[in-house]
């Protein structure tokens, strides 16, 4: 009888040592995503903020006044920085739809984003570029459609912008 009290103290604390050590790893397992998630962010926010092609592209749509015209798809300089500026931003919209960055990491960057997005040159661009590939010809999403998402979403985009014979913007391309 006493063996038998023994066997039962002895598997009651194997399984609450194996309990325990489930919780610890569970523990650290967690804590450790969090470190990997703020790295993550940091690279981020060095590359939107810090990187000097980003941050020439930010100064240029922010500081030329109606910078988007017919000669803007010319493939030059600028074209490449602003293209390369919105693909990062539609990636980060993207990483925040799909909640890889949690709402309380996504108010990081509403501030780049919400500035760029309420600039009339930006909204005549993307709507250019919305309604291009949209085309009955093309029938394939923009390549910043995240960031339109965003903009729509947030309501800084009118909700007027998916329709195609929208006045407010300068039509650029043919569509």
């Amino acid at each position: 009888m006493f063996d038998y009290m023994i066997e039962n103290w002895m598997s009651i604390i194997t399984v609450m040592m194996a309990v325990f050590g489930g919780i610890f790893a569970l523990v650290k397992y967690s804590k450790n995503v969090k470190l990997r998630r703020a790295e993550f962010l940091i690279q981020i926010i060095e590359k939107v903020r810090f990187d000097e092609g980003m941050e020439k592209a930010n100064r240029f749509i922010e500081y030329t006044p109606k910078w988007y015209d017919k000669n803007f798809h010319n493939c030059g300089e600028n074209e490449c920085l602003v293209v390369r500026l919105f693909s990062y931003y539609s990636y980060i919209c993207y990483l925040i739809k799909h909640r890889y960055i949690t709402p309380k990491d996504a108010e990081m960057f509403e501030y780049e984003l919400k500035r760029t997005l309420i600039l009339p040159s930006v909204k005549a661009y993307l709507f250019n570029l919305y309604h291009f590939s949209n085309s009955k010809k093309r029938k394939s999403k923009c390549i910043f459609q995240h960031l339109i998402d965003y903009g729509l979403d947030k309501g800084i985009l009118p909700k007027e912008f998916k329709n195609k014979n929208c006045k407010k913007y300068r039509r650029i391309l043919k569509f």
